[in-house]
């Protein structure tokens, strides 16, 4: 019998952990960015300020490149790969997640998942996991080809 991956309550979970979890990497990561341009010197040479906040924002790529690349490969984009890489490719930066996060809320809905702002709540991801406990729970791992393997 094939698992549809889409429709199967653990996927639409980790679904929804993905949106979660985007939302809370870009607010911290604007956050950051908007403290650096904020506080920033204008100098050529860089001020303590731009230091200090130079390395949480580093450390922030990771993450949210790794979370908009999952999201990528869920929503079938064309180039996975570029949308994890725009958090550091200037302005494409800020509009890449939240357009990623409209398309995955839509992708949500369709699938009949309610969801607001920062994705379903609690109650439903709790539900979601109960079905797929109720049916057999994993979901089979799938190679970089689609192929369950």
């Amino acid at each position: 019998m094939e698992i549809d991956r889409e429709t199967h309550p653990l996927g639409l979970a980790n679904a929804a952990g993905d949106m979660r979890g985007l939302v809370i990497w870009y607010v911290a990561y604007m956050t950051v960015s908007l403290l650096a341009a904020a506080f920033g010197d204008r100098e050529p040479y860089p001020s303590r300020v731009d230091g200090i906040l130079i390395v949480p924002l580093l450390m922030m790529v990771i993450p949210l490149a790794d979370i908009l690349y999952r999201v990528a490969r869920r929503l079938h984009t064309r180039y996975p790969g570029l949308w994890a890489c725009s958090p550091i490719i200037p302005l494409f930066n800020y509009i890449a997640p939240v357009i990623l996060h409209g398309r995955l809320k839509r992708w949500l809905r369709e699938r009949g998942v309610p969801v607001g702002v920062f994705g379903p709540r609690r109650e439903t991801v709790r539900l979601l996991h109960a079905a797929a406990d109720a049916i057999g729970g994993e979901l089979p791992h799938v190679n970089g080809d689609g192929l369950s393997v």
